[in-house]
């Protein structure tokens, strides 16, 4: 039994098939409509909320770093690490349920608390459940790095982004937990 099925995870519209390979020379618009449009007023924020500088070159990275979530469902986006890597390799996310620090904090090592993340013993909000399998599967706990502290108007599911720097090899965390091993990886040139 798979994990989806295990879950009784409905297949997509557009992807009916678990086991299946799809290709398209443009992004899926399941991926497409969790992108904020260029052309929006808030476009210059996104990018700032998402510690970008400009605007990427592939819309992969904007999946990448902002989770590609959405208000109208439970999905989540996350770039997988190849599993030939053996170098460090990272995960960037935004903390759930934020509690936004009063005094800048952005660059500081936070502490891991099951699934709270702390600093300086105070509570920044939740660790993705996504994020929490890769943390609880890591022999080596990750550093888990502050970036960014996004005040108000940034919507409250992008308050708080940060990076986990894992150093053990995706094969490893895989082998550890069923759920991770079931990761099928998306590969894309856009």
């Amino acid at each position: 039994m798979t994990a989806a099925e295990d879950q009784h995870f409905a297949p997509l519209n557009g992807f009916p098939d678990f086991a299946g390979h799809y290709q398209s020379a443009d992004l899926f618009p399941f991926f497409k409509n969790r992108i904020l449009a260029p052309n929006r007023p808030e476009w210059p924020n996104y990018l700032t909320w998402l510690n970008l500088n400009e605007k990427p070159s592939s819309p992969l990275t904007l999946l990448e770093r902002s989770g590609g979530t959405r208000a109208t469902d439970p999905f989540f986006t996350f770039a997988t690490p190849s599993s030939s890597l053996k170098q460090p390799w990272s995960l960037w996310f935004f903390v759930q349920s934020p509690i936004t620090p009063q005094e800048p904090l952005a660059g500081v090592a936070l502490q891991r608390d099951n699934r709270q993340l702390r600093v300086h013993g105070y509570n920044l909000g939740d660790l993705p459940h996504h994020i929490f399998s890769f943390v609880s599967a890591a022999q080596t706990p990750p550093a888990i790095r502050l970036v960014r502290v996004n005040p108000s108007p940034a919507p409250r599911n992008f308050r708080i982004l940060c990076q986990a720097h894992f150093t053990d090899s995706l094969a490893t965390l895989c082998a550890a937990s069923p759920l991770l091993a079931q990761l099928q990886p998306v590969t894309a040139a856009i």
